[in-house]
């Protein structure tokens, strides 16, 4: 469609040029600079990163990351591992030393007990021990024959007053059932004899008639 020889036509060198291009830079900085945002460098040779390799470049770091990761981990573990070897050598030294110098306190211990006259004192000492810990024992022996002599007495005792008073349960039932038969016993006769009665009276009543 022809345009008019006088229309207003839109150009875009008038509107993407260098100066155009600078402006816009210095304005929108201006207006993103409260956000942080910085002007780049005016006449850079710097391009734009394309998004392929934006990702590649990150996936790039995240692998250097982790394998920077792996070996940290590595080194942890060998330093966890010579940690724990050398605390143990430790406590196998002390542990050593410690018997070494107990053997070393009991040998001086004997040494001097033997050049004294205090070993046999302590074997006097021991000897009453053990004779106190006999008699001990021997009290504890007799004590437990004592408890189950008047355990064996009172089971006796309790079973033969179970024995007197289920007898006296089985006697006191047997009399009771005796007596309740003779009741009824009674009463049967006493019903007896009351419908006999009133025959007789019947019959002397039709008598007379």
């Amino acid at each position: 469609m022809p345009q008019k020889a006088n229309a207003v036509r839109l150009c875009a060198d008038d509107v993407l040029n260098r100066d155009k291009m600078v402006g816009y830079h210095d304005s929108y900085a201006e207006v993103m600079g409260k956000y942080g945002l910085k002007r780049g460098v005016r006449g850079s040779d710097a391009r734009h990163t394309t998004t392929t390799q934006y990702y590649r470049n990150i996936k790039r770091e995240t692998e250097r990351l982790q394998n920077c990761m792996k070996l940290r981990q590595s080194d942890v573990e060998e330093a966890e591992r010579l940690l724990k070897q050398t605390k143990s050598e430790i406590n196998t030294e002390k542990l050593q030393a410690a018997k070494t110098e107990a053997k070393t306190a009991f040998v001086s211990k004997i040494g001097s007990l033997l050049g004294s006259g205090k070993l046999k004192e302590v074997e006097q000492h021991n000897r009453k021990l053990c004779e106190l810990v006999t008699d001990r024992e021997q009290y504890i022996d007799e004590l437990h024959e004592k408890i189950q002599r008047t355990e064996d007495s009172h089971s006796k005792q309790l079973d033969e007053m179970q024995r007197k008073h289920q007898s006296e349960v089985a006697n006191l039932e047997s009399k009771h059932s005796t007596e309740v038969t003779m009741l009824n016993d009674i009463i049967r006769k006493a019903k007896r004899g009351s419908r006999c009665w009133r025959h007789a009276c019947k019959w002397k009543t039709c008598a007379g008639r």
